[in-house]
């Protein structure tokens, strides 16, 4: 399958999923893209953009493969954790009350949010919850 009928394999499947999981998915694309503002200065809005990024394709490829599972959640351990944690450790370093620096911490936020809940769906799909 190729890449572009895999993005459609897996919006179709997201525009089935119940609209709470729509919007989630939706905010954190949204938190993750926001990085696009800051690429040109900041070294943690680059590791969240180029991470995002790489993620997309390795998503629709584990989503070919698995659908929708609870399974899919690992994916974001490859690229996503990684570009959290460097993003969060920037924090300390950056002028209070800048764009960069909130949304620095509501990406933060969110993606740790994000993370919790996909390390609880893998841990049910290995425990046997399909």
């Amino acid at each position: 399958m190729s890449l572009i009928e895999a993005s459609r394999a897996f919006m179709a499947d997201v525009q089935a999923s119940p609209i709470a999981l729509q919007i989630w998915i939706t905010w954190l694309s949204v938190t993750a893209m926001a990085a696009v503002f800051w690429v040109h200065r900041h070294k943690a809005a680059r590791a969240v953009f180029v991470a995002f990024l790489a993620n997309l394709p390795l998503m629709m490829f584990a989503h070919d493969q698995v659908g929708m599972a609870r399974l899919l959640g690992a994916v974001h351990f490859v690229f996503m954790a990684p570009a959290v944690y460097y993003a969060w450790r920037q924090l300390p370093s950056l002028e209070n009350g800048t764009w960069h620096k909130r949304w620095l911490r509501v990406f933060g936020a969110t993606w740790v949010i994000s993370l919790w809940i996909d390390a609880a769906d893998v841990i049910r799909w290995v425990a046997g919850e399909r």
